[in-house]
């Protein structure tokens, strides 16, 4: 079952993203959480999914009743990558790693001359719709972005 996440995350994402790459230093959960106004519940969520993606990492000096503190690692860019809920886990996507937009996924499945089932099956893809869904995004997963550039090549 896929998890969803209310599109109010992503705005509240890009406040902890912002936070986090302005900061440079080690902080806390409940620190960022404090600055950026968003939840200590969303804000933990966040900051183990980048942890758990290498995005972030948490300093060894913690001791029993003490916060955590963090540092982030992997600054991608501007744009605060996104959750995405899979089976009960959450997986991260970052947008600053794609360099294709929907539309120019969309010129290529066109200049293939490929309905979507061929070019789902193509880039790997189950569901052609997921292939809508993607020619309708501003940035596309960068697996899926290789996979087109693939096929346009092959």
């Amino acid at each position: 079952m896929r998890q969803r996440l209310a599109p109010e995350s992503n705005r509240i994402a890009d406040k902890l993203w912002a936070a986090m790459r302005e900061n440079g230093k080690w902080w806390s959960v409940n620190d960022i959480s404090l600055e950026t106004g968003a939840s200590g519940r969303y804000t933990r969520r966040y900051v183990r999914a980048l942890k758990e993606a290498g995005y972030v990492e948490a300093s060894d000096e913690a001791k029993r009743f003490q916060s955590t503190y963090y540092k982030l690692i992997k600054d991608t860019g501007q744009t605060a990558p996104i959750l995405r809920g899979r089976d009960g886990s959450l997986a991260v996507y970052d947008p600053n790693l794609s360099d294709m937009s929907g539309q120019e996924l969309e010129t290529i499945r066109n200049g293939l001359n490929l309905t979507l089932r061929e070019f789902a099956d193509i880039i790997g893809v189950r569901d052609p719709r997921t292939v809508r869904r993607y020619e309708q995004m501003q940035h596309v997963p960068p697996q899926v972005a290789q996979a087109a550039r693939d096929a346009r090549q092959g």
